[in-house]
């Protein structure tokens, strides 16, 4: 599931690729970025916004790819300590609890066979 997950963003990477290359005049445009703290601040550099827009959707990409894996490896973290709950609950059960058949835990209201009478599907006579 994850792989499938992974193949259709790379088709929309692809396809974005391919609409920003045939729309080549509308992504040329080009801005200063820089970043200015109090402390500290870097120098204005000149990006265009085609790398912009495939870089942040690179990055988005990388992110749902490390969040499905931590979401992965949790899940299957989980999914041990349960089975080794089970494998303990049922090592630890009594040997009788085991000897119960199936007829003796049904209750008897279950093998009921609704009277005639009680028949919604009968017409009235």
């Amino acid at each position: 599931m994850r792989s499938i997950k992974i193949l259709i963003q790379a088709l929309i990477f692809v396809a974005l690729i391919v609409v920003i290359i045939q729309n080549i005049d509308v992504f040329t445009y080009e801005f200063e970025l820089g970043l200015d703290l109090e402390v500290w601040s870097s120098g204005t550099f000149i990006i265009k916004n085609i790398v912009l827009i495939a870089s942040s959707f690179l990055l988005g990409v990388i992110l749902t790819i490390f969040w499905g894996a931590f979401s992965s490896a949790s899940k299957s973290s989980t999914i041990k300590q349960q089975k080794k709950k089970i494998k303990e609950l049922e090592s630890s059960k009594p040997e009788t609890a085991s000897t119960y058949s199936a007829e003796e835990t049904v209750s008897s209201e279950a093998h009921e066979v609704p009277s005639a009478s009680n028949d919604p599907f009968k017409s009235p006579s």
